[in-house]
């Protein structure tokens, strides 16, 4: 599939720990990449996989759709306006219990988890509302 002179992008929504070498794959071909959340289990895999997007001169975009959610979209809106002054720091607490369905997917559940699955949405929607980097995360 990579090969195809037509092809401009591709979308890669394979388990977490899988992104990497898909993405690297797709960067080497030349190909624009837009990649599910996270864009990698490690902090290294990421550097790589963005060095590899800026030296071959490819778009590469992480999807954090939850952006979109329209109670997100307002929260934002309303921050941006000054509604509630300025934000001082931002705290996310799930109530759900999460958990990655093993018996269902034997073959990548035991190297996923919800932090990475689910976490990254709030760290992300943190930074976009307050338009602030984190200092410290506990």
């Amino acid at each position: 599939m990579l090969a195809e002179e037509e092809l401009d992008a591709v979308s890669i929504a394979t388990p977490d720990f899988a992104h990497r070498q898909v993405a690297l794959d797709a960067i080497k071909a030349k190909k624009h990449v837009l990649i599910e959340k996270p864009l990698d289990i490690t902090v290294e895999g990421c550097q790589e996989i963005i060095s590899a997007a800026e030296e071959n001169r490819v778009f590469l975009q992480v999807d954090f759709h939850k952006r979109f959610d329209p109670y997100h979209q307002e929260t934002e809106r309303l921050v941006r306006k000054g509604v509630f002054g300025e934000i001082q720091y931002g705290y996310v607490h799930m109530e759900d219990t999460i958990v990655v369905p093993r018996d269902w997917f034997p073959g990548w559940a035991p190297r996923s988890s919800p932090a990475w699955f689910l976490g990254v949405h709030f760290y992300d929607l943190i930074r976009w509302i307050i338009k602030k980097e984190p200092k410290k995360v506990y």
